[in-house]
């Protein structure tokens, strides 16, 4: 009897988390802050690009396509719209 509780409470976890997409979503601004607020590798400019565009929607998994401490705010930019214009946005 105890099993079969344990084995109902374990599937319903799992449809829960599958269907909870919210986990996943509070986890980005950690992954943000890590990746790209943390260090000294980007300068302000930078960071306040990279934020503006997590504000706007994009997710960290986006922003490594188009970040990198050697492109200007400006450059970035323009490899983000390159990117949302190939992928139809």
């Amino acid at each position: 009897m105890i099993r079969k509780s344990k084995k109902r409470y374990r599937q319903k976890k799992k449809r829960w988390h599958f269907f909870n997409k919210e986990e996943k979503k509070s986890k980005e601004p950690d992954r943000f802050i890590e990746t790209y607020l943390a260090g000294d590798t980007f300068n302000e400019a930078q960071k306040e690009f990279l934020i503006k565009c997590l504000e706007e929607g994009d997710t960290v998994e986006e922003m490594k396509t188009y970040a990198s401490a050697s492109l200007t705010p400006a450059m970035m930019q323009r490899l983000r719209q390159v990117r949302k214009k190939r992928r139809g946005q």
